[in-house]
C-alpha cells in the first residue's frame, strides 16, 4: 500500500503534464479500440454476405473438390452411410447442390456462367439469396417443367441483374445453357427466367445462374439413375448461425477424416467426403480480409508507437526533474530496483487512468455503430460494391479485440518507459546532488 500511495502522489506532482498525457492516452485508446471494433464488424459483414449468399458455413464435398477449382468430375456420392454421418441435432437443413460452368445464350448474346442447382425449399434454409429478388420471384419448389412448341423441356432459373443486362433478358425470357456433363458428353437445357436478383456482388450478379436440381441433372448428369448412383458436387449444411456452425464443425470433423494420399488432393483417386468450413470454401475472401487486416495493423502500429513515445517522453521529463531526489534516495541506501518499481507503478497508473475513459469512449462508439449500422449509397456505395466489399458500416464490440487493443497499447508503453527508467540505479548520487 505504501508503494502505491507513493507512486500515486508522485504521479500528480505536475498535474498539467499528467492530465495532458492522460488525455492523449485516452484518445489513442478510444481510436484504437474503435478501429478494431469497426474492422471486426466490417469483416464479419463481408463474411456473412458472401457465405450466406453462396457457400453457407458448412459443406460436405469430395476430397480435392475445392483444390480442383470445383470440377464436376470430383462430385461426391450421396450414400446411406453419408446420410447417417450428417445427422446432427443442430443441423436445420441439408441442401445438395450440383454446380459447374456452362455457356448461357439468348439470341445473339452469350456469357460463360456458373450454374448452381439446388432444391428451392432447402436453399431458403441455407442461403439468403431469396431475399435479394428485385424482379419476378424466387425458384418454385413445385415448378413443373413443361415442353415448348418444339418439344424441348423448359426448366426454371433466376439470374443476376448484370447477367440479365448482358444477355438482354428479363423475367419470362427463355435462355439456353450448354455445358459438359460428368462423363464428358455435352449437356443442354432451356430455362425460363422466373426472377432477377441483385446482391451487390459483381461476380454473383454477373456470372451466376441458379436453377433447381432437375435442370442441373439434365445439364450435367453427375449421377447414374440406372445403377442407383446419386451424386452432387457438394452438400450444404444449414445451421442457426455462425457460432452453431462452428460447434457442428467440431462435432462432425471426426466423422470425415481427411484421406492421406501421395498425390495432391486435386489429382487424388480418393473421392471420400470431407467436411469444409466457410474459410476452406472462400479462400479469395480470406486473402482479402487478411490483406485488409494487415493494412489496419500497420496504421494502428504507428498510432500505438506515437502514444507510447508520448508516455516515454513524459517519464523522461519526470525523471529529469527528479534526479536530485533519486540521488538523495540512493545516497541514503534506497535500492535502485525499489525506485524502478515505484516509477513503473507510476507509469502503470498513468496508463490505467488514461485507458479506462478511452476504452469507454471506444466501446461507446462501437456499440452505437453496432446498433445503428450505416448503409452507404449513391456512387460511393456502387464503387465500394465494384471492389467486392460491403456497403454496410457496422462495428462489433468483441472482448477478444478489446484484449488485443489493451495489450498492444500497454506493452509498448511499458517497454519504452522501462528503457528510460532502468538508468535510475546508474545515477551517481554525488554528481546529481551537487549539480542540481
Amino acid at each position: 500500500m505504501g508503494i502505491f500511495r507513493l507512486a500515486s502522489r508522485n504521479l500528480f506532482r505536475n498535474k498539467r503534464r499528467t492530465y495532458i498525457t492522460m488525455v492523449s492516452i485516452a484518445l489513442s485508446v478510444a481510436l484504437t479500440s474503435f478501429l478494431r471494433f469497426l474492422t471486426y464488424g466490417t469483416h464479419q459483414e463481408n463474411i456473412d454476405q458472401v457465405v450466406e449468399l453462396t457457400t453457407g458455413y458448412l459443406q460436405v464435398a469430395a476430397y480435392g473438390w475445392v483444390e480442383s477449382r470445383r470440377r464436376l468430375d470430383r462430385a461426391v456420392d450421396y450414400t446411406e452411410d453419408l446420410e447417417k454421418k450428417l445427422k446432427h441435432p443442430d443441423i436445420q437443413a441439408i441442401s445438395p447442390r450440383i454446380t459447374s460452368g456452362a455457356l448461357a445464350a439468348k439470341d445473339e448474346h452469350s456469357a460463360f456462367v456458373q450454374v448452381q442447382g439446388g432444391a428451392p425449399d432447402k436453399e431458403k434454409q441455407v442461403s439468403s439469396l431469396h431475399t435479394r429478388i428485385v424482379e419476378g420471384r424466387y425458384l418454385d419448389p413445385d415448378f413443373a417443367a413443361t415442353e415448348n412448341e418444339d418439344g424441348v423441356t423448359v426448366y426454371q432459373a433466376i439470374i443476376g441483374v448484370r447477367l440479365a443486362d448482358n444477355l438482354d433478358a428479363k423475367v419470362g425470357s427463355i435462355i439456353s445453357i450448354v455445358g459438359s456433363r460428368f462423363d464428358g458428353s455435352t449437356g443442354a437445357a432451356l430455362v425460363k427466367i422466373l426472377g432477377i436478383i441483385k446482391t451487390g456482388n459483381p461476380e454473383l450478379d454477373g456470372n451466376y445462374v441458379w436453377t433447381d436440381l432437375n435442370a442441373a441433372r439434365e445439364l450435367f448428369a453427375p449421377g447414374n439413375p440406372e445403377r442407383g448412383i446419386v451424386r452432387y458436387t457438394s452438400i450444404v449444411l444449414g445451421t442457426k448461425d455462425a457460432l452453431v456452425a462452428q460447434d457442428v464443425y467440431d462435432d462432425l470433423d471426426e466423422r470425415f477424416p481427411v484421406p492421406e494420399t501421395e498425390l495432391p488432393p486435386e489429382y487424388s483417386r480418393t473421392y471420400d467426403p470431407v467436411l469444409l468450413y466457410w474459410d476452406d470454401l472462400n479462400q479469395d475472401l480470406v486473402q482479402y480480409l487478411l490483406l485488409d487486416q494487415i493494412g489496419i495493423e500497420i496504421t494502428l502500429t504507428f498510432l500505438i508507437l506515437i502514444m507510447a513515445s508520448g508516455v516515454m517522453t513524459t517519464v523522461e521529463m519526470s525523471l529529469h526533474e527528479r534526479q536530485r531526489e533519486f540521488g538523495i534516495l540512493l545516497a541514503i541506501g534506497t535500492r535502485g530496483s525499489h525506485l524502478i518499481k515505484v516509477v513503473m507503478l507510476e507509469v502503470f497508473l498513468l496508463l490505467l487512468f488514461g485507458i479506462i475513459p478511452g476504452l469507454v469512449l471506444g466501446m461507446g462508439g462501437g456499440y452505437y455503430l453496432e446498433l445503428n449500422p450505416v448503409e452507404l449509397g449513391g456512387e460511393l456505395g456502387e464503387a465500394i460494391q465494384e471492389m467486392g466489399s460491403v456497403v454496410t458500416i457496422r462495428a462489433i464490440v468483441n472482448l477478444q479485440e478489446t484484449y488485443i487493443a489493451l495489450l498492444t497499447l500497454m506493452l509498448p508503453s511499458l517497454g519504452l518507459s522501462y528503457l528510460t527508467i532502468r538508468k535510475i540505479p546508474k545515477l551517481n548520487p554525488v554528481e546529481v546532488i551537487g549539480t542540481l
